[in-house]
């Protein structure tokens, strides 16, 4: 076979594929010439809700912002002032805890999902999962507060009080730029985030009832985003069709052994296909292995390496805490390409590739 070059995502083949309906969405906005929270934003928001099974949709300017807002609420609503959550995640899903004015308390992940499967109960906090990679966590509390963190799980249906997206350009329902939502069945949230992302004005211009900010979403955003939900459904099965063949490669070439993927879902997204490296930890391990595919045109990524109880921001105030799981995860992880156009020679390229890494 000759030689394959493997990217960690393909937006180029994404957009090709939908190149049309792309024109024909800038086409409108731009002949409408509302640019900002119009026709294309509501239209969004209506079918996004739709999608995600939920009664609301409020469009915003990023998935951080999505999720700051919602904690905002909690704490001005309810006085709540703690968010428990992973501390294997990117950081803004802590940061914006931080900014909303709560404290961050860590749960250890679930050593072979990476999740956090479990939760305890604590009616001063809200807790906030993170559906980590695309696969949703196990269990949730009832009559909790439960806010998901679903920057990669976009699909899956609304299980919490309120479930926050990133559409950033990567994630399996992407903007062309920066844009967020938030999705939830309470009127009283989506109404908060509806005001306080246009300065919490009330009902009318220039009539302002607190300070917030500009979380604004844009028509081009949400326009673009519309084309594309209407393929969710076909590419998110198309990424479980390649996790498959990277399984059947991982078997038939006894990779397993070696390293670890994290464990299937049916309703996983496959945002990012991960394994944790458990070979060759004294030869370098992940980062050997991350190093040897790069050379053979194979790109691969790291999400996480550095729990977030580590982070320096923070650091000080876990200092003494340690979570052997996330630690491990984060030592150990890989990203493997996995994306909707990829194809079975890819895979297949991708598995011989890291099966001649581990038998050398």
């Amino acid at each position: 076979m000759k030689e394959v070059y493997v990217p960690l995502v393909d937006l180029k083949a994404q957009h090709a594929s939908i190149r049309e309906e792309l024109s024909e969405a800038i086409r409108r906005v731009l002949e409408r010439g509302n640019y900002v929270m119009g026709d294309e934003v509501e239209a969004f928001e209506q079918e996004w809700a739709r999608v995600s099974g939920a009664k609301y949709a409020v469009g915003v300017s990023s998935g951080s912002d999505a999720l700051y807002l919602v904690l905002r609420w909690l704490r001005e609503k309810w006085g709540i002032t703690q968010q428990v959550t992973t501390p294997l995640c990117f950081w803004a899903t802590v940061e914006s805890g931080l900014r909303a004015g709560m404290h961050t308390t860590f749960m250890d992940v679930d050593l072979e999902t990476g999740c956090t499967e479990t939760w305890s109960f604590d009616a001063s906090s809200v807790f906030v999962p993170v559906h980590l990679y695309g696969r949703p966590v196990g269990t949730y509390l009832a009559g909790a507060a439960v806010v998901e963190d679903a920057s990669h799980a976009h699909g899956q249906q609304l299980r919490g009080w309120a479930a926050c997206y990133s559409h950033y350009p990567t994630k399996p329902l992407g903007a062309l730029g920066m844009a967020g939502s938030v999705v939830t069945d309470s009127e009283d949230i989506a109404s908060y985030v509806r005001q306080a992302r246009a300065h919490s004005e009330a009902g009318r211009r220039f009539l302002h009832t607190g300070t917030s900010g500009n979380f604004r979403i844009d028509e081009l955003q949400a326009a673009v985003l519309r084309v594309k939900l209407r393929h969710l459904q076909e590419w998110n099965n198309n990424r479980r069709q390649v996790a498959n063949w990277y399984r059947s490669g991982w078997r038939d070439k006894g990779l397993d052994q070696y390293i670890l993927l994290q464990p299937h879902h049916p309703e996983h997204t496959y945002h990012i296909l991960a394994g944790r490296v458990v070979h060759k930890e004294d030869q370098g391990g992940r980062d050997a292995l991350a190093d040897y595919l790069k050379d053979r045109d194979v790109q691969c990524g790291i999400r996480y390496p550095i729990p977030l109880h580590r982070q320096p921001a923070i650091f000080s105030q876990h200092e003494q805490e340690s979570y052997p799981h996330a630690e491990e995860w984060a030592r150990t992880v890989i990203n493997f390409p996995c994306y909707e156009f990829m194809t079975e020679e890819q895979v297949e390229y991708v598995c011989r590739q890291v099966l001649a890494w581990c038998s050398s």
